[in-house]
C-alpha cells in the first residue's frame, strides 16, 4: 500500500499503512521518498514547503509551516501550527450533476402506527440504567431462541448511565434512550429497570407522555421473583405484537438513512465520509431505474465513468442477458410445447402455480397492505375485471398502474 493524495491541489499525503525512513512509495504514478517514519493515517510532504507556506489538505490550507519540511518529510504538530481562522477557508462548495427522477421509487418498509416506517421489525430491550445491561442481554439471547415469523431478532442496547452521584441523570442520557424506544425499526420495546435507580422506568414513562402499552412493556428486576421468567414473558408478548407488521411499499421519500460523519484518525475523511457521499449518490441515482439493486448498481457504475449516456449503456447492457437468456427459453419452450414430457410436466406445476397465487392474494388481504380507500378500490376493480369481466391480466396490470401513477 502506498500513500493517497485526498485533493489534487494538496501539498502533503496520507499514508495508507506504516512507512519507514528511505521508503519509496507511489501514489498516482509518482514515486515519493519518505524521509521519516510515518505512521498509517499521517502525512507528509509531497514536495518542498517553506517555512511560514500553508500546508494544504483536503484543496484547502489547514496551517502554516514553522520551519522549512522538504518533500518527503513527515508533517505533524512539530514543524505546523493552525492559521488564524482569518487565513483559512472552510468554503463549502459541492458539486451536483445527478438526473432529477421524474417518479419516486419506494422501498419495502414496516408501517407504524404513528406513521413513520422503519426498515427491520426488531424487539428492543432498553435498559434505564447500567446494572441491568448483562440481564437485558440474556433475556435477548434466549429470546431469539424461540421469535415468530417475522421478527427479525431480539437485541440489548446496553449502556453505562443511568446511576448518578448527584442523583441527576443528563438530558442527553435521556432523550437518547426516549430516542431508542421511539425508533420505528423497534416494533416493540421492553424497559427495564432494576428499581433503585436515579433513572427509574416510572420517569422515563412521565417523559414518554402517551405510549402504546401494547408496543412498550416494562420490568422492574427487583419488583418480581424471577426477572428472566418475567422478561421473557413479557417479550413474547411483544414479539406476537410484532409479528403482525409486515412489509409494504413505502415512497422512497420516507426512507431515512443515518450518516455519521468521521474524523477518528486520518484516514476516515479520505475514506469513511466520501464513502457515505457515494452510498446517498446512489440511493438518488438508483430511483432512475426500477429493478433490483444489480441494476441500480450498474446505472450508478455507468453514471460515475460516463455520465448520463454511461449510465444508459450500464443499465441497457445489464438487462441485456436476462431478456436474451428469457427470449432463448421461450422460443425453446414454444418448439416443445406440444411433446407429452412438456405437457405432462405443466400439468404438474399447475396446482404449485395456484398455491403461489393463493398465496399472494393471502398475503395482499393483510390490513397492512391496505393503507387507504384508493388501495382498496385498485384491488377491488382489479378482482371484478378478472374474474367476472374476464379481461386479460396484463391489461388489468397496466391500467391499475396508471390509476396508482395519478393516484399516488
Amino acid at each position: 500500500m502506498g500513500a493517497y493524495k485526498i485533493n489534487p491541489a494538496d501539498n502533503v499525503l496520507v499514508a495508507l499503512s506504516g512507512m519507514k525512513s528511505g521508503e519509496i512509495v507511489d501514489s498516482g504514478g509518482v514515486a515519493y521518498k519518505v524521509l521519516n517514519t510515518v505512521v498509517a493515517g499521517h502525512k507528509f510532504a509531497a514536495k518542498d514547503i517553506p517555512k511560514g507556506g500553508h500546508v494544504v489538505k483536503y484543496g484547502r490550507p489547514i496551517g502554516r509551516a514553522v520551519e522549512n519540511i522538504s518533500a518527503g518529510e513527515f508533517v505533524h504538530s512539530h514543524n505546523l501550527r493552525e492559521a488564524p481562522d482569518s487565513e483559512l477557508s472552510h468554503g463549502y462548495e459541492p458539486k451536483y450533476n445527478l438526473p432529477v427522477s421524474r417518479a419516486p421509487g419506494s422501498f419495502m418498509g414496516f408501517r407504524r402506527e404513528d406513521g413513520r416506517v422503519g426498515v427491520r421489525n426488531e424487539i428492543w430491550i432498553i435498559p434505564t440504567v447500567s446494572c441491568v445491561n448483562e440481564i437485558g442481554a440474556l433475556l435477548a439471547r434466549r429470546a431469539e431462541k424461540s421469535l415468530p415469523d417475522g421478527v427479525d431478532g431480539v437485541y440489548c442496547f446496553g449502556h453505562p448511565y443511568g446511576c448518578s452521584p448527584t442523583g441527576d441523570v443528563s438530558e442527553p442520557v435521556l432523550g437518547t434512550l426516549a430516542g431508542l424506544i421511539n425508533h420505528p425499526n423497534a416494533a416493540g420495546v421492553l424497559l427495564l429497570g432494576l428499581g433503585c435507580e436515579d433513572n427509574t422506568v416510572a420517569a422515563m414513562r412521565r417523559m414518554l407522555g402517551g405510549t402504546d402499552s401494547a408496543r412498550i412493556k416494562s420490568l422492574v428486576c427487583q419488583s418480581v421473583e424471577d426477572e428472566l421468567e418475567a422478561g421473557l414473558a413479557m417479550i413474547d408478548e411483544l414479539a406476537g405484537f410484532a409479528a403482525g407488521f409486515s412489509r409494504v411499499p413505502v415512497p422512497m421519500s420516507e426512507l431515512v438513512v443515518g450518516l455519521r460523519s468521521g474524523g477518528d484518525d486520518g484516514l476516515t475523511c479520505a475514506t469513511a465520509n466520501p464513502l457515505a457521499g457515494e452510498f446517498s449518490d446512489m440511493l438518488a441515482l438508483s430511483q432512475m431505474t426500477p429493478g433490483p439493486i444489480a441494476i441500480n448498481a450498474a446505472t450508478y457504475v455507468g453514471y460515475t465513468v460516463g455520465g448520463i449516456s454511461g449510465s444508459a449503456l450500464a443499465t441497457f447492457m445489464v438487462c441485456l442477458a436476462p431478456f436474451l437468456i428469457m427470449y432463448a427459453v421461450c422460443r425453446f419452450f414454444m418448439s416443445m410445447k406440444d411433446h407429452p414430457g412438456v405437457i405432462g410436466a405443466m400439468a404438474l406445476l399447475r396446482p404449485a402455480v395456484v398455491g403461489l397465487v393463493l398465496a399472494a392474494f393471502l398475503t395482499l388481504l393483510n390490513k397492512e397492505n391496505f393503507v387507504d380507500w384508493k388501495s382498496g378500490l385498485v384491488f377491488a376493480a382489479a378482482f371484478i375485471a378478472s374474474a367476472w369481466l374476464k379481461i386479460h391480466p396484463i391489461a388489468v396490470m397496466v391500467a391499475a398502474g396508471i390509476f396508482g401513477w395519478f393516484a399516488y
